[in-house]
């Protein structure tokens, strides 16, 4: 019921409007009966139109205090008193009795629903039947005079207005009912688009999770893949250290060569600090790629390369077509070549191969 308290309130409140400028508009017509031709035998009495302002000034009082249940119930119970008087002295077969006991009941169902509709229709039908039975059978005694006078186009203004009333209701009800329909749409839709915002949340918030451990394990794959080449960056490192051990050994033993034995043992030591830069770079997952020359960086690790070439007798040989430059790094391009360079020069450390050739080609 708390779902249909603003529509009664509303509904409600204008019929009560409504009734209140009737009953003003009937006592003005009466008092200017009495005033002008003294006969107040038409209509209810002025009294009685007063206590019908009072009791629709409560109905107003108690709707605008959110009491729209019991003043829904005063409103609907003084018209049902009042047609039923109204029956009693006129007669049941007075037509407007039987037009406001309809409007009763649609303003009834409109206010408090089917079940409480039914009910105004089953009393109204009670009462109807009660009030042609005592009639029947001669114990009510109604005035009846009204049948023999001619109906003129003013005598039916009443049930005109009962009966703009009765479409008021209809009007009334179907905008409220147009309304709510309305608002639920528009409630439908913010509810789809809430639906809407939250799976698209849900999707950010799961693929950004997804990627946090995507990164995760990029991490660990990273660590695990830097435990497993460590031993092949480690032998990477040995072979400049080497270089530079023997380089240095030189210096001691050979003066006259001391100058080439030291720019030899430079160029290991920057090649080891190129190899662990290549290994700060493969960890922290940076790359840096370059156009270089391949030539250059052979004719690097052949020298670095020299005291191994010298040391075990070898002839080694390096022709290149032209002059080849690549994008890409060139510490990686170097670890594939000083690998290749030194186990073709260990190959024959158990050969007794007079000759002993290592030739390089590049193209």
């Amino acid at each position: 019921m708390k779902n249909h308290r603003p529509r009664r309130e509303l509904i409600l409140r204008k019929l009560n409007q409504g009734s209140i400028v009737l009953s003003a508009i009937a006592g003005l017509i009466l008092l200017t009966d009495q005033v002008t031709q003294q006969n107040t035998s038409h209509g209810l009495p002025l009294p009685i139109i007063g206590c019908l302002l009072l009791i629709f000034s409560l109905v107003a009082f108690l709707n605008r205090r959110h009491h729209s249940r019991s003043a829904g119930i005063i409103f609907l119970i003084t018209y049902f008193f009042i047609n039923t008087c109204f029956l009693l002295h006129w007669g049941i077969n007075m037509p407007i009795g039987i037009v406001f006991y309809a409007l009763i009941i649609l303003m009834t169902g409109v206010i408090f629903g089917n079940k409480w509709g039914l009910a105004a229709a089953i009393s109204s039908g009670i009462t109807i039947i009660a009030i042609a039975t005592l009639e029947y059978n001669n114990v009510l005694h109604p005035q009846t005079t009204w049948q023999a006078e001619k109906v003129g186009p003013l005598d039916k203004v009443p049930e005109i207005i009962i009966l703009g009333i009765m479409m008021t209701v209809s009007y009334l009800y179907n905008q409220e009912v147009n309304k709510s329909l309305k608002k639920s749409k528009e409630l439908e839709l913010e509810l789809k688009k809430e639906r809407d915002y939250l799976e698209l949340k849900v999707e950010e918030r799961t693929k950004e999770l997804k990627e946090i451990q995507l990164e995760k394990m990029s991490d660990l794959y990273r660590f695990a893949e830097f435990g497993r080449l460590s031993s092949g960056i480690f032998h990477d490192l040995m072979n400049p250290l080497s270089a530079l051990t023997l380089n240095l050994g030189q210096v001691n033993k050979d003066h006259k060569e001391k100058s080439n034995y030291l720019e030899g043992a430079i160029r290991a030591s920057r090649k080891m600090e190129d190899f662990i830069c290549a290994l700060r770079n493969q960890i922290k997952r940076q790359s840096n790629k370059r156009y270089f020359s391949l030539n250059e960086e052979i004719n690097q690790i052949i020298k670095i390369l020299n005291h191994k070439i010298i040391k075990n007798n070898l002839n080694l040989k390096f022709s290149a077509e032209a002059e080849i430059k690549s994008y890409g790094d060139p510490i990686k391009f170097s670890q594939i070549a000083i690998n290749l360079i030194s186990n073709a020069i260990d190959a024959y450390a158990d050969n007794k191969y007079q000759k002993r050739p290592i030739n390089i080609s590049l193209y």
